[in-house]
């Protein structure tokens, strides 16, 4: 942590910024959504910026499984997008792995990720 970051820390927590509190949050939100794409459950209506954050995503795009997946040894598992559907994609896995065999499999946005998975 730098140190000005850790400056603005102690004085966020002093109540030193109590007055900016809504802006502050504000920004942290937007900032969130634009660097973790939060998914609502796939029986929740989308709304606009939902679907915006959703919109990135397209046919042929790399992607990898993340750790809300199960069964959990397809945890990192890389794919490519081959349909984009409201709450779901489908994908065809590099590598075909335990029941999941080389036909494309549906899966809940919540369970992609666009950056590789350690």
């Amino acid at each position: 942590m730098q140190k000005n970051t850790a400056e603005f820390i102690v004085g966020l927590v002093n109540g030193e910024f109590d007055q900016d509190l809504e802006e502050l949050l504000s920004l942290v939100r937007s900032r969130m959504d634009r660097v973790i794409p939060s998914c609502p459950p796939a029986k929740m209506p989308l709304d606009r910026k939902q679907k915006e954050s959703f919109a990135p995503l397209r046919v042929g795009q790399r992607i990898w499984l993340n750790s809300k997946v199960r069964p959990k040894y397809m945890i990192g598992a890389a794919a490519v997008i081959t349909k984009v559907n409201r709450t779901r994609v489908k994908l065809r896995l590099d590598n075909p792995n335990g029941r999941f065999g080389a036909s494309d499999i549906a899966c809940p946005m919540s369970l992609i990720s666009t950056t590789e998975v350690a």
